[in-house]
């Protein structure tokens, strides 16, 4: 195997003219930080093939962090980053409210706000449970989180990507045909337009994006070092 230096001499074809080949030096053995298959962190596989693969994936929920305004335990993200860096690995956390099936991870005294309403709507057969977007002291909470999360992971080396997105699984699914057929909304603009506050539609195409600017390029201004995915 060979490699390519830049330098004046040994001109060696058209196309490589200023460069010349060296050998290379060292070799890889080892999966490279940051790269290869990802797997879910409860997977057995993590453990029993762990020099095969560098990450592991994980959802994080809000409301396992924050129970009460202002206060934020780290306890559930410091136990799954110490699981993950015991096996030489590091983590892809996901932070979602939105799950089929499953309750929204709001905090719970956000959910006790005065005017918070949830959406219940079927999604793929199940009951789910969507945030009210509405809510001036959920919008606030997303950034301060995000704020707080920084502050204590940002340059954290057992952490490779930090996810976040809204919507199903965090990643803008939005029932929107449930909503439109509980409020009698007529189109989904018009559906959007009532759940997610105007400043945070990016586009008039809403059925095919939604990108809510204002809380997704404030959470991105926080993180300094730490890849940083919004999830579309």
């Amino acid at each position: 195997m060979a490699a390519f230096a830049c330098t004046p001499s040994n001109k060696e074809g058209e196309n490589y003219a200023d460069l010349n080949r060296i050998p290379l030096q060292s070799k890889v053995e080892n999966v490279q930080p940051m790269t290869g298959i990802v797997l879910w962190n409860t997977n057995g596989r993590s453990i029993t093939a762990k020099d095969k693969i560098q990450l592991e994936y994980s959802y994080m929920l809000y409301n396992d962090v924050c129970k009460e305004q202002g206060v934020f335990d780290w306890t559930p993200m410091d136990k799954l980053l110490e699981e993950v860096a015991s096996r030489g690995h590091q983590a892809v956390v996901r932070f979602r409210y939105t799950y089929v099936g499953q309750q929204c991870a709001v905090p719970d005294y956000i959910k006790e706000w005065p005017g918070y309403e949830e959406t219940v709507g079927k999604s793929e057969g199940r009951t789910t449970y969507f945030p009210d977007w509405r809510c001036e002291e959920l919008q606030r909470f997303h950034l301060e989180f995000h704020k707080k999360f920084a502050e204590r992971y940002d340059s954290d080396p057992r952490l490779a990507f930090v996810q976040t997105g809204f919507g199903l699984w965090a990643e803008y699914h939005t029932s929107i045909t449930t909503i439109m057929k509980k409020k009698k909304y007529t189109t989904p603009l018009v559906a959007y337009a009532d759940i997610v506050p105007a400043q945070m539609i990016a586009t008039s195409e809403v059925s095919e994006q939604v990108i809510s600017n204002e809380l997704m390029d404030g959470a991105d201004a926080l993180v300094n070092t730490n890849p940083w995915q919004g999830i579309w």
